[in-house]
């Protein structure tokens, strides 16, 4: 490189501490869908987390059945962070009635 060659830095700063603009993604899946988002914010700040619900018969009510980008994948800060939170079983329980 020579002195004329010209280069951007970018620098996030957040509170007090710098922050790189590369982030490792942590892992939510099977956390409460609040807990979740608490925790991709604190890791990534400037991250945008959009939620999509489905029904499951495995993942109960209100957990993160996955995350788009995977955990622990690089995550370039202006990018979307995709959960899928399940609904719980599209089926309720009916009690036995006799009678």
């Amino acid at each position: 490189m020579s002195s004329s060659d010209e280069f951007d830095v970018v620098v996030i700063c957040s509170g007090n501490r710098f922050r790189s603009p590369l982030a490792e993604v942590p892992n939510v899946v099977s956390l409460r869908e609040g807990v979740a988002r608490a925790q991709l914010l604190r890791a990534i700040p400037s991250a945008d987390v959009s939620v999509t619900r489905v029904y499951s018969e495995r993942v109960g009510a209100g957990r993160v059945i996955r995350q788009q980008p995977q955990a622990r994948t690089t995550f370039m800060s202006g990018r979307d962070i995709e959960l899928v939170v399940s609904k719980g079983s599209r089926f309720a329980a009916v009690p036995a009635v006799t009678g």
